[in-house]
């Protein structure tokens, strides 16, 4: 799979690590902050960066689906561009900031008849420890 990850601050770091263990090619990101950009795309070699939201139509054809990795509020904005663009999706918890906008999300999903998902990568479980 080839994925694009909006927002490459300390969450979408962390959800690169998870899907590259995954196997999982991470083939763009997006962040309107140039040195979280920068940093992410060196630190998992990205070959394709974006600062808006609104260059991601540029991506169809060359990824299957999109990690929307940013806050709340910003959730429902970033959903809908992806579904609508083609791409499956993958949607941060909560899904969105209010009950409607993630109903909304999931109505998208549904008129485009694309997989979303919400995604919960979990941390490697901590060792036991014996006192």
């Amino acid at each position: 799979m080839r994925i694009i990850i909006v927002w490459c601050g300390g969450m979408g770091t962390y959800q690169a690590k998870k899907f590259q263990q995954l196997g999982v090619i991470i083939v763009g990101a997006i962040d309107h902050n140039p040195t979280n950009l920068d940093t992410f795309c060196t630190l998992y070699a990205v070959p394709w960066r974006s600062s808006s939201l609104d260059d991601l139509s540029l991506m169809r054809g060359k990824a299957d689906a999109v990690s929307c990795a940013l806050p709340d509020r910003y959730h429902l904005s970033c959903c809908a561009t992806a579904l609508a663009l083609g791409f499956a999706l993958f949607a941060e918890k909560p899904m969105g900031s209010t009950l409607y906008d993630a109903r909304s999300i999931v109505g998208a999903s549904h008129a485009v008849n694309l997989h979303s998902m919400v995604k919960l990568l979990q941390a490697e479980p901590a060792s036991p420890s014996c006192p």
